[in-house]
């Protein structure tokens, strides 16, 4: 039997040194502290064996070592017992729209060109207006493909990025008042069902922040919010939402919402920051995250609706969907409609 028995219960990082765990790190590096311990990214799927334990102001620490023999230590608390892989199940609880992500998907995943989107240009306007400068970055205004930050999103999405894998509720067939918003969502392959998400996000983006990245709002609901998807730049307000809101990457400069002059710097004007906690939260209130009254959080199993009251955007939480310019720009989305005739994806 293999040793590796263990894993952890929500995707973290372990460091080389005991007595760290994120919120210790980030503050450490905040204080520009020296000789930061090294961080190594794992997921609620990687195998993990304890190798030796220490206890450091009465928190246990663990080391683990991973299949790649690669080691680190986390807290004791966060490792889980991990499961085997279903080889037998019921036929009556299978569900397609509930299965991990399919070997094929994984492969398209690994060439992201394949993801190709009908062109914003087309779509994306108001009053005959086109108003999507900076959204080639989500998806090219010329020919559909993704940008830099489109790319991204498509493996956060997908289960593959830092944000908790929860491509079973985008994947669902289930996800309630959806055929409002795009009647054709049932027959979507789940390339295309990818498509339709990174537009969804996109025109968030646009409507928020006009897909600039490093826009600033300092009087947001929850204290200052930064990126084009403003996103909360409080620890505070990110720590407890899930492992996609933690933030490795760079700060970098802001721009005020209001005078357009360049501020200070930010971890979420960084959409290699922002994005996997924008899906970590989007993929948090569809999946019912939110909607547990009593610790510790989880999802409840059943998808819920991509708009009301439980979601983070303001404009996803009105009722008034014909008012509402995200939900009417999601709309836009020629396949919702109109069928998918680009069989190729």
């Amino acid at each position: 039997m293999s040793e590796f028995n263990f894993t952890v219960l929500n995707n973290t990082y372990i460091f080389d040194v005991p007595g760290y765990n994120y919120a210790i790190f980030i503050k450490a590096k905040d204080n520009n502290q020296k000789n930061l311990p090294q961080a190594t990214y794992i997921t609620e799927q990687t195998a993990l064996k304890i190798i030796d334990e220490k206890i450091e102001d009465d928190i246990k620490y663990v080391q683990v070592k991973m299949e790649n023999s690669k080691t680190g230590w986390l807290e004791k608390e966060q490792l889980s017992i991990r499961q085997k892989s279903c080889e037998i199940c019921e036929e009556s609880k299978i569900d397609n729209s509930n299965l991990p992500i399919s070997p094929e998907m994984q492969q398209k995943i690994l060439n992201t060109n394949v993801f190709i989107a009908p062109p914003l240009k087309m779509t994306y306007n108001r009053n005959g207006r086109l108003e999507n400068v900076n959204c080639p970055n989500y998806i090219s205004s010329s020919d559909g493909s993704y940008g830099d930050i489109g790319n991204l999103l498509v493996k956060e999405i997908t289960g593959q990025g830092h944000s908790t894998d929860r491509w079973n509720y985008f994947n669902s067939n289930e996800i309630p008042g959806l055929e409002e918003i795009c009647p054709n969502f049932k027959t979507f392959s789940e390339i295309q069902k990818v498509n339709f998400w990174i537009w969804f996000f996109t025109a968030i983006a646009w409507d928020e922040g006009s897909c600039q990245t490093n826009v600033i709002r300092y009087d947001a609901t929850n204290d200052t919010a930064a990126g084009e998807l403003q996103i909360p730049e409080s620890w505070s307000h990110r720590k407890w939402r899930g492992p996609g809101c933690n933030a490795f990457e760079e700060k970098l400069h802001g721009i005020n919402n209001e005078k357009q002059k360049t501020i200070n710097t930010f971890y979420m004007t960084n959409y290699k920051n922002y994005i996997p906690c924008a899906v970590e939260i989007f993929s948090g209130a569809i999946c019912g995250f939110y909607s547990v009254r009593k610790y510790p959080l989880k999802c409840n199993g059943t998808a819920r609706s991509p708009f009301g009251r439980h979601m983070y955007w303001e404009k996803l939480r009105s009722k008034k969907q014909n008012e509402n310019t995200i939900i009417s720009m999601v709309k836009q989305y020629p396949y919702c409609i109109n069928g998918t005739k680009n069989e190729s994806i």
